[in-house]
């Protein structure tokens, strides 16, 4: 269609639009919104269309401090009320509408954090702003973050928008430095860690908060790691002993119930000995057991009769049969039923 064939079919919308409403002065045909919104420094560019301008027609402007005439293009940075009036000598359209000038959005987005391989969802919430994917038409009240990266969100504040950049980083959770230690006996300092991020909180099971703890004795350990990426969790650390150049493992306590668990006491030896005598005494110092067989175990009873629950305690001698070094080494045992 070319502009001569545009010029016709305007020219006829308006006569059919008159002939429909004689009664009235004035006809109101929109040629721009109601309300048009800006930012305080934007100018506004208006113009009409120009299919249906032509010599006879009257262009007036009213805006807030003048009234302008004969031109299709107002341009403008004032807000309030507007009104078009195109005239001719038959008859007169008025569009009336508001122009709106808002601030820019002041807030920014903080950067943040999340843990790797958990997606995080950031919520967006404010008494006036609205939020936008950067191309986006449709408001958004919250992003899906699947990954690290950087990220773009629009802020619009009635009609005033600008782009604000923010930055996703990924975190390592904080884990165990091992699932299972084994020390040697003798080791002074038996230590268990976990790989900290920086931030995570650290429980153990023996009531520590740092990042390492020292164990004394063979046993399940639990670590309660917590932070705000990565959440909490519980592990289990598995700590074991072994001897090691002739040392001797001994536990710490027994259970002579006879389920076939821990039932006897005995020590565990790397070393053949030219002697060996392990004595175990009660707490008023009786001869409760005694042999000099590497291989006796103790069953918790003296003379055939079952011992009360109670600490006791042990003496081991020996001689290593290959360097005749003698050691000597006491500690404690307790007998729980």
């Amino acid at each position: 269609m070319n502009v001569s064939h545009k010029n016709l079919l305007y020219l006829l919308l308006l006569i059919f639009f008159l002939f429909n409403h004689l009664l009235l002065n004035a006809q109101k045909i929109r040629f721009f919104p109601d309300t048009i919104y800006a930012c305080k420094e934007d100018t506004i560019r208006l113009s009409i269309p120009s299919e249906i301008l032509s010599k006879s027609v009257s262009i007036q402007w009213l805006t807030p401090n003048s009234i302008i005439f004969h031109s299709s293009v107002l341009k403008t940075n004032q807000e309030g009320q507007y009104i078009l009036k195109l005239k001719t000598k038959q008859f007169e359209i008025n569009d009336t509408f508001f122009i709106v000038k808002s601030e820019k959005p002041t807030i920014s987005i903080q950067d943040t954090m999340m843990c790797i391989g958990k997606p995080i969802l950031l919520k967006f919430n404010h008494p006036t702003y609205k939020f936008y994917l950067p191309e986006g038409k449709t408001p958004i009240y919250q992003l899906y973050i699947p990954t690290a990266g950087r990220y773009s969100v629009k802020i619009d504040n009635r009609g005033c928008s600008v782009i604000r950049q923010f930055e996703v980083k990924s975190i390592q959770p904080t884990i165990p430095e091992h699932k299972e230690y084994t020390f040697c006996a003798s080791d002074e300092n038996k230590k268990i860690s976990v790989k900290h991020n920086g931030i995570s909180s650290v429980l153990w099971s023996n009531g520590s908060t740092q990042k390492s703890t020292i164990v004394d004795r063979e046993d399940n350990y639990w670590v309660k790691i917590s932070d705000r990426y990565c959440g909490t969790k519980i592990d289990t650390i598995v700590v074991k002993f072994k001897p090691c150049n002739c040392e001797i493992l001994v536990p710490n306590s027994f259970t002579p119930n006879e389920d076939g668990k821990n039932d006897y006491f005995y020590p565990v030896l790397s070393c053949e000995y030219s002697y060996y005598n392990l004595t175990i005494y009660d707490k008023w110092n009786n001869v409760v057991f005694s042999t000099n067989n590497p291989n006796a175990k103790w069953d918790g009873r003296y003379k055939g009769n079952p011992l009360p629950e109670d600490v006791y305690v042990y003496k081991i001698e020996t001689i290593e049969k290959n360097t005749d070094k003698k050691n000597s080494r006491t500690g404690k045992i307790a007998l729980i039923r």
